[in-house]
């Protein structure tokens, strides 16, 4: 079943370049609070990682198709996908809360579905459905169930998603699920630069516009111990300040209150843009 990972694939960049496009956006945080608390009702309680996703909102104000590319540029396992489940993010997708938990991935999914097609392309990929539940062997199996009208949770590798079907209370709470993008739990292997940082540990990234020119990106990083978390605030601190970066920093405030260094990192639309076409030409 070639379209789920690269469907994974799909989010997880979403994920990324979103954090370079997004500053421009106007959103109801009340909203996309609510929505991001229900589908985390659904996510493993004791997952590592935690990502969130409005991709409504980027639908409806052009973000999506800016970042997803023209049309007719997908690979071709994801256009048969497409063409066979009847689900193409660009138009069905609406939210989604993303959890990994070691080798298992999970999705739940707010958005449109035809649950018929998707259990049809199911069983046309070597897998099998009981009743509403189909499962996908292969090198990372995917599984896939409906939870409730318009909402479906997908899982992958050693991850069942039957294991999402019941609510609970969420697994991970702050002050990032009022935003339209974020992400909780990032260690050294997603962040690579974490593991230059002597004693950290986890990361949360949020972002917040700052309307007209600005994004505004929210991070707390947890330390091993007050003392690595006072010398990390300092280093970014002097960073901000110096460097090629320094005069799109210049208005960066970094804190250290006891295990945890957080920061509050005003960031240009010149900067974002370029960032974007960097990004595009590679």
């Amino acid at each position: 079943m070639n379209g789920f990972p690269r469907t994974w694939q799909v989010l997880s960049g979403v994920l990324a370049l979103l954090a370079l496009t997004i500053g421009w956006l106007a959103w109801s945080r009340v909203r996309t609070s609510g929505t991001a608390e229900a589908l985390l009702r659904h996510a493993p309680a004791n997952a590592q990682i935690f990502a969130f996703l409005d991709v409504a909102l980027m639908r409806q104000t052009g973000v999506l198709e800016r970042i997803a590319g023209a049309r007719g540029v997908e690979e071709q396992d994801y256009t048969r996908f497409v063409e066979q489940s009847g689900f193409d993010y660009r138009k069905h997708l609406d939210a989604v809360v993303m959890a990994k938990r070691g080798d298992a991935q999970y999705a739940v999914i707010a958005g449109r579905f035809d649950g018929a097609r998707l259990q049809r392309y199911a069983v046309a990929n070597a897998g099998r459905c009981t009743a509403d539940y189909c499962y996908v062997p292969g090198t990372r199996p995917v599984s896939f169930a409906p939870i409730r009208e318009g909402l479906y949770a997908f899982a992958s590798g050693t991850g069942d998603a039957r294991e999402l079907l019941t609510a609970h209370a969420p697994g991970v709470r702050g002050e990032f699920l009022g935003a339209p993008v974020w992400a909780a739990g990032l260690g050294p292997e997603e962040i690579p630069l974490l593991g230059q940082l002597s004693g950290a540990q986890t990361l949360s990234l949020w972002l917040t516009p700052r309307l007209p020119a600005a994004v505004e990106l929210q991070f707390s990083l947890e330390m091993k111990d007050p003392l690595s978390a006072t010398k990390t605030a300092r280093d970014l601190g002097t960073l901000a300040r110096a460097g090629d970066l320094a005069k799109y920093l210049s208005g960066a405030q970094v804190t250290a209150e006891g295990h945890r260094v957080s920061g509050r990192l005003p960031v240009p639309l010149e900067l974002l843009e370029s960032l974007v076409n960097g990004t595009r030409t590679r």
